[in-house]
């Protein structure tokens, strides 16, 4: 029996980034408008402006010495099946999961300078800024 090609369905989407790929992606002069299956991009918050630190308890560490870093951006645009990730939400994953990008013109968004494409089964959950009680009244 012969297998027809058009019956096969994937359970996951055929997308999957992980440190491991490797891409150039030169688009400079292209502005990203869309994302397909589950893959998120999403710019870094906890980055320093040379994308050589980040940031933790208010101070830089190199990101070399921090391998098993947690990481935390904003999700800039959601792909067409991302069912639990919204444009603009603050995520967190590991640091070694998805594909560092830099300097990529996103839609209406503008220039993302540090981020990453990932998918959103990477992501370990969405979270907020702790409101400062020195500021509260």
């Amino acid at each position: 029996m012969q297998a027809n090609i058009d019956s096969l369905h994937p359970e996951r989407g055929l997308i999957q980034l992980s440190a491991d790929a490797s891409v150039d992606i030169d688009v400079d002069d292209y502005k990203l408008t869309r994302l397909h299956g589950d893959v998120l991009l999403c710019e870094f918050i906890d980055v320093s402006e040379d994308g050589d630190s980040i940031l933790r308890n208010g101070i830089f560490v190199p990101i070399h010495s921090q391998t098993k870093a947690w990481r935390k951006a904003r999700v800039v645009l959601a792909g067409t099946e991302a069912k639990w990730t919204k444009e603009g939400e603050i995520v967190m994953f590991p640091h070694n999961y998805g594909v560092e990008i830099s300097k990529i013109e996103v839609g209406d968004y503008g220039k993302v300078k540090q981020g990453v494409f990932l998918n959103e089964s990477r992501i370990f959950g969405a979270c907020e800024p702790v409101a400062n009680e020195d500021n509260e009244e």
